[in-house]
């Protein structure tokens, strides 16, 4: 696979991925801790597995070879992971889409994407040069975007929402910098006992974990608001008008969107040589954003912003685009 066509396949891996989450705000008469937790097991316990025995079907008698250290390492980005995912969950719904994954996956990008750069030893070459000057230009274009929606003339409930929302983001940010991370020590100490084209043996064990605290995570929540006495939420049943199908369809599509782009992802990287693997991350995730981006605009999640505020979330968008096409200049 040439370079070209896998960074390709890795930017159509984002674009879905950006999309996961518009199907599970499309169904109704349910809570929202159910949808995201029927989203975490079927995407995160269930596919994965589905896709591994499509892909890789002997990748299951290696996972007994992988030493305790590896398992380590996987566990630890998978918990990490998964509390980062709980986050984001919930702070979308207190700063919406666009907003919580621009931040999630800006900060998730700057770490994941510095980490590749010292741990393959090209940061004093061309390439790491380059990743460190689109870290930039994110971390620029994020506070473009936090201060461009930032009005302190907001009510004070309505601030302390937003800030609990940018608080959860950036938790967010640290699981999906150590998703990465761990993806790749992991991966590509391992790929040769796996004697496989795709890295993509990696995501079940690793999605498995992060699901199990996420659906933990919804589970203490709802025990906890039981025990403080806070009135039962009537929507966590399927409601008699609830169309099943349409819910299971939707769930089906948003999980598609999310494991599958791993699964791109996992094929492109594991065809790269290890100066090119620098830009893979980057890549996805600044897809990623710029995708959800355009789903913010949709919703209208800055329809009540200013020009002004506007004009500077645009700056922040322009720079995004402007290190995608960074990342895209070379292609040894």
């Amino acid at each position: 696979m040439l370079f070209k066509e896998g960074l390709f396949l890795i930017v159509f891996a984002g674009i879905i991925n950006g999309c996961f989450a518009v199907p599970l705000r499309t169904i109704r008469g349910i809570s929202h801790e159910k949808i995201w937790t029927y989203f975490a097991i079927m995407s995160m316990l269930v596919l994965p597995w589905i896709l591994l025995v499509l892909l890789s079907p002997s990748a299951f008698y290696h996972y007994f070879n992988i030493p305790f250290t590896m398992w380590s390492i996987l566990a630890i980005g998978g918990i990490a992971f998964g509390i980062g995912q709980l986050c984001q969950s919930y702070a979308i719904n207190y700063i919406g889409i666009s907003r919580v994954f621009a931040t999630n996956l800006g900060i998730g990008m700057t770490t994941g994407s510095m980490f590749v750069v010292f741990y393959q030893h090209v940061f004093f070459t061309a390439k790491g040069l380059l990743v460190s000057i689109v870290v930039v230009l994110v971390v620029l274009s994020l506070l473009l975007n936090y201060y461009s929606i930032h009005k302190p003339q907001q009510k004070a409930m309505h601030m302390v929402l937003k800030k609990k929302g940018w608080f959860l983001a950036v938790f967010a940010g640290i699981g999906s910098g150590l998703q990465n991370i761990s993806f790749v020590i992991v991966s590509f100490h391992e790929n040769a006992l796996f004697a496989v084209g795709s890295s993509y043996w990696y995501w079940p064990p690793f999605l498995m974990i992060a699901g199990l605290i996420m659906l933990l995570g919804y589970w203490l929540r709802k025990r906890n608001a039981q025990v403080d006495g806070m009135q039962a939420d009537n929507s966590h049943s399927l409601s008699i008008s609830t169309n099943l199908i349409a819910v299971f369809a939707l769930l089906l599509l948003a999980s598609l969107f999310y494991t599958g782009s791993l699964a791109l992802y996992s094929i492109s990287m594991s065809q790269f040589n290890p100066a090119q693997r620098v830009f893979g991350w980057p890549a996805l995730l600044l897809s990623i954003i710029l995708s959800s981006q355009l789903w913010g605009v949709i919703y209208k999640e800055y329809h009540a912003l200013s020009r002004k505020q506007r004009y500077g979330i645009y700056l922040g968008l322009a720079l995004l685009i402007i290190s995608i096409l960074l990342l895209s200049s070379l292609s040894t």
